[in-house]
């Protein structure tokens, strides 16, 4: 999908493009570890998986014959709807250095999603979200109980982080959390 536009080689990390990554698809370390812990055998006894079993975060062979079916994406704004419609909170965050998901096309998406919220979040200006005094991100949220919550339907663009905004942001990763 991205080697048209991020040639092989080109050492740009397509998860965080402050960063350099000459991986086709893993440019996170922690990726390995959290394999290597999934697969020890104090975990798979803990969960009940059977010694034998090999995870792997991800499948090339599997990944390839998504992509060559023209199968790997799919429009989850249906799902989303639904979600809305039942009461359920919706964020989608993204940091700003994320190039695979970035903040751009997440608020379009959301911006032209029809939803019970879509009036209002249209009229919405966008709003800088600190932390601790400190410009962490910009944030546009429907029903936000006038800032005591993330709101029910929520934008988040986090500053200087990439796709893994926990791993860049930990701090500012758990204060959303918590609203």
């Amino acid at each position: 999908m991205y080697a048209n536009i991020l040639p092989k080689n080109m050492g740009i990390n397509r998860y965080d493009v402050r960063k350099p990554c000459n991986e086709p698809i893993a440019c996170y370390d922690q990726m390995e570890y959290a394999q290597a812990y999934l697969n020890s055998s104090d975990v798979k006894v803990a969960l009940g998986v059977p010694a034998d079993y090999n995870y792997s975060w991800l499948n090339m062979d599997i990944n390839g014959a998504f992509f060559r079916a023209a199968d790997i994406s799919h429009d989850a704004s249906p799902m989303v709807q639904e979600l809305l419609e039942d009461d359920v909170r919706v964020l989608n965050l993204a940091g700003d250095t994320d190039f695979a998901c970035n903040f751009i096309g997440v608020f379009e998406w959301m911006y032209r999603l029809d939803s019970k919220y879509a009036k209002e979040f249209r009229s919405l200006n966008n709003t800088i979200w600190k932390l601790k005094g400190k410009p962490v991100g910009e944030v546009r949220a429907s029903a936000d109980e006038g800032g005591k919550t993330a709101g029910n339907f929520t934008w988040l663009r986090v500053y200087e982080a990439g796709h893994m905004v926990p791993h860049d942001q930990p701090e500012v990763a758990l204060e959303f959390f918590r609203k």
